[in-house]
């Protein structure tokens, strides 16, 4: 969210410094073109009454829905703008309450550590009783970490098992494909590498 400094930081809409007990509006830094119409905003605090009589207060939240609002958070969440101004915290598309069964019971048994990125279901042609979940970790010390049941491995071979990329590693296994995975499991992945 944006530093305010109360007494001292300036509302972003109105310019009147920023007090102690003010109902705002904050962002976090989001748009790093410092073209864009909407960059002073991001990364800035403003009183809500000004943000609620902005005339540009529908492209803004449209904006920041658009960009960070679509970011998975490492705990599977998603920070969407309301048209007031509020951040409301919702699930995202791969949080774990959101996960098939067989998913779920593995991350229990991970415990409350175990952040999925995303995750995908891969049909084995030769054998449909062998299909497999694949479930892609947030990073942890910058590695993020791929793993497969019902078969949990350690490195990837020519088939398909666990292991740890970096940023770079991850980005290549997505633009090859990333096993198969559906396109929201590669946005997921790649929303998580860029931002």
């Amino acid at each position: 969210m944006a530093l305010t400094i109360w007494g001292k930081s300036p509302c972003a809409l109105c310019g009147v410094v920023l007090e102690a007990g003010d109902d705002l509006v904050g962002t976090p830094h989001f748009i790093a073109d410092q073209a864009d119409p909407w960059w002073e905003y991001s990364d800035a605090s403003m009183h809500r009454r000004c943000f609620l009589v902005w005339e540009h207060r529908q492209a803004f939240v449209a904006k920041y829905n658009a960009t960070i609002g679509q970011r998975v958070w490492g705990n599977g969440t998603r920070h969407r703008m309301e048209l007031d101004g509020t951040i409301v915290v919702e699930p995202g598309p791969f949080a774990p309450e959101n996960a098939p069964p067989a998913v779920r019971e593995y991350l229990a048994r991970l415990g409350t550590e175990a952040m999925p990125v995303c995750w995908w279901r891969i049909e084995r042609p030769r054998d449909p009783h062998q299909a497999l979940w694949v479930i892609t970790f947030t990073p942890r010390s910058g590695m993020f970490t791929v793993v497969s049941m019902p078969t949990i491995v350690s490195h990837w071979t020519h088939q398909l098992d666990g292991g740890g990329y970096d940023a770079a590693g991850m980005e290549q296994q997505v633009r090859d494909g990333l096993w198969g995975a559906p396109e929201a499991a590669r946005t997921a992945v790649l929303t998580m590498l860029h931002h």
